[in-house]
């Protein structure tokens, strides 16, 4: 899980693959609050490499941080999922990922 304090700039959230043959598409799946005008995501499939694996990766932007922020103001918490599909069975493998985003704190100096 990744905490998220500051809504000031954008934040990368990493899905990792080990353990894989070949280069595969991940899909990722975002959490039910994300409404129509989030906005495009920005999904980067990732390379496969040289030790088997593969990581896939979401940015949000902080104005998508700050409408799930406002979707969900009672629970901070925000799943999103990705998955890939391998071998000649279709099996499906899938990870999570969770970010909570936090209201950054105030310090009153007196």
């Amino acid at each position: 899980m990744e905490s998220i304090y500051s809504v000031d700039s954008a934040h990368e959230i990493s899905c990792v693959f080990t353990e894989i043959l070949s280069e595969v598409d991940v899909t990722w799946n975002v959490p039910p609050v994300m409404v129509s005008d989030m906005g495009n995501l920005d999904i980067k499939q990732g390379t496969y490499d040289q030790i088997l694996s593969q990581t896939s990766t979401l940015t949000l932007t902080n104005t998508q941080i700050l409408k799930l922020k406002a979707a969900s103001a009672t629970d901070p918490a925000h799943v999103f999922n990705c998955e890939i599909t391998i071998g000649t069975s279709k099996l499906v493998v899938a990870g999570a990922q969770t970010i909570k985003i936090y209201t950054p704190g105030i310090v009153l100096v007196t």
